[in-house]
């Protein structure tokens, strides 16, 4: 029997976690991909086509949904970019 969908702001026919979502991207291929799609869809660019920002867009979503990119993480955000060590231009 088909479930039927919830109706929240996000419905999906999934009973996804944040924790699915964390353990996905836990193993070193995981975070490997997680790394890939966080430079393909432009998580650290200034986007300015449409496209550029549906995709950044995307990127955040899933970010969120992972329970990483929320405002009760702020001070964790904090920490963890200014314990990243400053590198030189490549």
């Amino acid at each position: 029997m088909a479930r039927k969908p919830t109706k929240t702001a996000n419905p999906t026919p999934f009973d996804v976690t944040p924790e699915d979502y964390r353990n996905t991207f836990l193993s070193n291929t995981g975070r490997s991909v997680l790394c890939h799609m966080m430079v393909d869809l432009h998580f650290f660019d200034e986007c300015e086509t449409p496209a550029e920002i549906a995709e950044r867009n995307y990127m955040t979503r899933l970010l969120r949904n992972a329970g990483i990119l929320t405002p009760g993480n702020v001070r964790a955000i904090a920490d963890a970019l200014l314990n990243i060590s400053l590198k030189t231009k490549e």
